[in-house]
């Protein structure tokens, strides 16, 4: 469902087919997370990541003229997006939504009443993954003309949607008064949507269409400070994976558990590599949630990567196959893979982050999927005649035999030399110079 509004008749949820078409899919915000980002000027600054629907970010790809062609195709004279994020402390029943978010702020007469406390504002552009941040300032608490802490007629101030046992006042570095909030002692969760307003010189007022809120995200306790949690359930490490510390390496985004691969026609191809290990093949299809969060993990430092468990007859134990060079970008590709050393292999595949140890330069990979369900492949072993053959390498010459043809060609042009004297001599043939 969208959300239609227009500002002077108030806000009713209308269905997508009757509400205003749009030059894009109007889908909410996807794999939003939240870090925080504390330092001693701003100690609850917070950092928002969230991806957007490939054909926002496309229809943001034009530039200025462009968009404004594309609009007047479907009768806008203007066409704005905002970013919306909503939060809530302690709880994910104390959100601060209300009717005036559907109109940018806006009653019918055009006067504001949402504050600094709203973001209502957030960054829309062409790349796949915007950030943005959060709670950086709450206002002067000493001040009591402070816009941002007490609010302005019609628009309350930070004091007015703050708890008092939500925030603390303190001294900052420049030695103000300041407020913070304590995300050893407070949890933040937050969530997006998308807001758009189009307008239309024949329309008396403009009109808005939102998204559907994101999934929820959240930072603080109780879990560890820096740490983020998703509101889906965290996938588990793999059987035979190291989960490693993670002290000095990236802090990737918790994504969530993520569906299990959509992996098809898996089957041996009949080749072998240079090794003599068979090659296998299938058809991987990638969800654009899947792309989403591949990029969001790829811009912290680590990469979402496709693997499988493999359990063999060869006696070994399970084994990992990591398919890290595969772009896990939306659509549908065909993978080539070298089978392990065995007879018979089952093979469960499943997404993974992985980052790099930084003291030890190896791989850490954390499950974010459950596995497919196996797949049995018997393998062919490679046989002489499926062996490709090379030609044989030219003998090579000994030293000696090297030397003994030296030797006679020495001897003929020898002796070819002196012949030629003896018939010039006897024949008296000389040669004169011009």
């Amino acid at each position: 469902m969208l959300t239609l509004c227009t500002a002077a008749a108030g806000c009713a949820a209308v269905p997508a087919e009757a509400a205003p078409a749009l030059p894009f899919r109007l889908n909410a915000p996807a794999a939003v997370s939240v870090a925080w980002a504390e330092n001693a000027a701003v100690p609850s600054a917070c950092v928002v990541s969230y991806t957007k629907d490939s054909s926002l970010t496309e229809y943001m790809k034009h530039d200025t003229d462009e968009r404004l062609a594309i609009r007047q195709q479907y009768g806008y004279s203007e066409l704005w997006i905002k970013g919306q994020l909503d939060w809530s402390i302690d709880s994910q029943d104390d959100w601060h939504y209300n009717q005036y978010w559907d109109t940018d702020g806006y009653d019918s007469e055009w006067n504001q009443h949402l504050g600094e406390w709203a973001y209502n504002n957030f960054a829309v552009t062409s790349a796949k993954i915007d950030s943005d941040q959060i709670f950086r300032s709450f206002g002067d608490p000493s001040d009591p003309k402070d816009p941002a802490w007490n609010g302005v007629s019609g628009a309350p101030g930070w004091k007015d949607v703050l708890k008092p046992e939500q925030y603390e006042i303190y001294t900052g570095t420049d030695g103000k008064q300041a407020v913070k909030i304590d995300l050893t002692k407070h949890q933040v969760f937050v969530r997006m949507r998308w807001l758009v307003t189009v307008d239309s010189d024949d329309w008396e007022h403009e009109q808005y269409l939102s998204s559907p809120w994101s999934a929820t995200a959240s930072v603080g306790t109780p879990g560890a400070a820096g740490t983020t949690v998703s509101s889906a359930s965290a996938g588990t490490a793999a059987s035979g994976e190291s989960t490693g510390t993670t002290g000095t390496m990236p802090q990737l985004p918790q994504i969530g558990k993520l569906a299990s691969p959509d992996v098809t026609d898996l089957h041996i191809t009949g080749d072998f590599n240079a090794e003599g290990r068979a090659i296998a093949e299938f058809t991987l299809n990638v969800p654009e949630e899947i792309s989403d969060n591949a990029e969001r993990i790829k811009a912290a430092g680590g990469r979402l990567i496709l693997a499988a468990a493999a359990d063999t007859d060869s006696g070994e134990a399970q084994q990992l196959i990591a398919l890290d060079e595969i772009p896990l970008t939306v659509g549908e590709r065909r993978v080539t893979f070298a089978m392990p050393a065995c007879t018979q292999c089952s093979l469960s595949w499943y997404y993974c982050t992985e980052v790099t140890n930084p003291n030890t330069g190896e791989p850490v990979r954390t499950a974010q999927s459950d596995g497919t369900a196996l797949q049995t492949l018997d393998v062919p072993v490679q046989t002489t005649t499926s062996v490709s053959t090379e030609a044989p390498a030219p003998k090579k010459r000994s030293a000696g035999r090297n030397m003994l043809l030296a030797g006679i060609v020495f001897l003929l042009i020898a002796w070819l030399a002196w012949l030629a004297a003896f018939l010039m001599r006897k024949y008296h043939i000389t040669i004169r110079k011009r």
